[in-house]
């Protein structure tokens, strides 16, 4: 509610609901909203509490797009939605989701070099999101050291593994899935654990996908990565105006911003989300506190 507050004030304008989209196989939803000089904002969010894909089930989604219209208030959507509380742990992660996303849009003129530099943090902007984040998370490693990503963050691992002392990747699901079988016996070098403690205890570096957001493990995780050198947030679904998110702890947030024309938007119709990383039009935003 600290961000939303503070992005209501920083915006100054009213701002709509206009459109959300979401595929049922995988786990990204899309929020538009309208400001109200009428220009668009554009956020994402993961949907499901873990892994990369998951069928969330037509009941479920039947139910959220029963929950909201075209034209509603976009701060009250994300007020309302955060503060739902479910006992279903599928059904919880798709509100905070909403809210999320619905945040993230919101965010969307914010995230800019102009506007976050003016608010005293240190920015660079980065073509490609999907294709740069290994790059720039590369860039943030000093060699030798050990480091955590949270989320099978798997396009990371070519650009880290040859850098670091260690990498570990935490992952809710069963770590027996992430087994490799070979001929030769050869093995992955990177370690897929479940247990938060044992991942993150003496990490150097811990990259968290924003996941932890909707699915409510940031916490937990900025808990045990507490004597890390560096904390670093990535991803769509942490995506919205990041003071607060310093303020908890996190050191870097590696931002995605997309373009909301009307061409764009169908074509993340046509992919269901997923042609959005690649493309050349989406940023990644790499945002520091001053």
């Amino acid at each position: 509610m600290e961000t939303l507050r503070e992005v209501r004030e920083r915006l100054g304008v009213d701002a709509s609901l206009d459109d959300v989209g979401l595929q049922g196989i995988h786990h990204w939803m899309a929020v538009y909203v309208k400001y109200g000089d009428s220009s668009s904002g554009l956020g994402f969010c993961a949907t499901v509490r873990e892994g990369m894909y998951g069928g969330l089930g037509t009941g479920l989604l039947d139910r959220l797009f029963g929950m909201v219209g075209r034209g509603e208030d976009a701060y009250r959507v994300v007020e309302g939605f955060a503060k739902k509380i479910c006992e279903d742990d599928d059904e919880q992660v798709l509100m905070n989701a909403l809210a999320v996303a619905t945040l993230n849009a919101l965010s969307h003129r914010l995230l800019s070099r102009e506007v976050l530099e003016e608010d005293g943090f240190r920015v660079e902007e980065h073509p490609r999101f999907g294709s740069r984040l290994g790059a720039v998370l590369r860039r943030n490693l000093r060699r030798g050291e050990r480091l955590t990503i949270v989320g099978y963050a798997y396009w990371m691992f070519p650009y880290v593994v040859g850098r670091v002392r260690e990498l570990r990747c935490l992952e809710l699901m069963d770590e027996e899935l992430f087994r490799v079988y070979t001929l030769s016996g050869a093995r992955p070098r990177v370690r897929v654990l479940n247990d938060p403690e044992e991942a993150l205890e003496g990490a150097d570096v811990v990259a968290v996908t924003g996941m932890t957001i909707p699915n409510e493990t940031l916490p937990k995780v900025l808990e045990y990565s507490s004597s890390a050198r560096l904390r670093m947030l990535y991803g769509p679904s942490c995506s919205f105006y990041p003071k607060h998110l310093f303020e908890l702890g996190v050191d870097l947030v590696l931002a995605m911003k997309a373009p909301t024309d009307g061409e764009f938007k169908q074509s993340v119709i046509d992919g269901g989300g997923l042609n959005v990383y690649q493309d050349e039009r989406t940023k990644l935003i790499e945002a520091r506190a001053s």
